[in-house]
């Protein structure tokens, strides 16, 4: 994978040359030691937060950081960044309508050889996730609720006993990978939970949700691919309890059961 972004960015930095002699003039071809580290510094960057990408490299006594001077010189950094590439772009289909063709195979295999990694234990947990972003999409969400407020989201299956992820879904509105029958049947929420989950069902495997996700009809439609939901679902959802609109007194607790799916609250 390393050798693949080392690849297209050489490439890519190559077409710019072509197109503008005056830029990128002090460029050499990036190899995978020096992709590693320009990618160790995204993560440190990551940890250690600062307004912008020039205060890493701050000579002031009181801001600096020594690490990122020590480690690689900003211009090469940025001229990196500026030429980071995934595929060849001459090989992208002009009527391709996928929004993250440019990522390649990049996302596939990062999750074959994360999924390589772990045995996935008996709990999964399954939610969305919104990575900050503030450019022009047509697919960037907004929630107020989140720290980056806008941003793009996924749909992310996780195994509870070693964190690591087990398959993403990025959101791209109509065209989001998920089965359009299961869209009408489920929701939209509902489809993201069967599409991530399909290499697991029958497995006997829990499956934490939020209510979001969460719903009778989806809570039955697993159960019967021998897959159990915990977690929080809307009131008013379709064959919900009758009653469970109506008031609780303090301290009261209502559970209502069919024989296989429990509500309670």
């Amino acid at each position: 994978m390393i050798i693949q972004i080392c690849q297209e960015t050489n490439r890519y930095a190559a077409e710019v040359k072509a197109k503008n002699p005056n830029a990128l003039k002090d460029w050499k071809d990036v190899n995978s030691n020096e992709m590693w580290v320009f990618l160790a510094i995204n993560v440190a960057m990551g940890l250690l937060r600062k307004p912008s990408v020039r205060d890493y490299w701050s000579s002031n006594e009181v801001l600096s950081s020594p690490f990122f001077p020590e480690t690689m010189s900003r211009n090469r950094f940025q001229h990196i960044l500026q030429c980071l590439h995934l595929v060849d772009n001459e090989g992208v289909p002009e009527e391709n309508r996928d929004r993250f063709v440019k990522l390649g195979d990049f996302l596939p295999d990062l999750l074959i050889n994360s999924r390589a990694c772990v045995n996935p234990g008996e709990y999964l947990c399954l939610d969305e996730s919104l990575l900050g972003f503030k450019g022009r999409i047509s697919f960037r969400q907004y929630n107020p609720k989140k720290r980056s407020r806008f941003g793009i989201k996924f749909f992310v299956l996780v195994d509870c006993m070693t964190h690591l992820i087990l398959d993403i879904i990025p959101y791209q509105g109509k065209t989001t990978n998920v089965s359009s029958a299961d869209i009408k049947q489920f929701g939209f929420g509902g489809a993201a939970v069967l599409a991530l989950l399909q290499p697991y069902l029958h497995k006997n495997h829990k499956v934490v949700i939020d209510n979001f996700f969460n719903g009778p009809i989806l809570a039955r439609k697993l159960l019967d691919a021998k897959t159990f939901v915990l977690g929080t679902a809307q009131k008013r959802r379709k064959l919900m309890p009758p009653g469970m609109t109506s008031k609780l007194a303090k301290g009261q607790v209502e559970t209502y059961s069919d024989g296989e799916i429990l509500v309670e609250r």
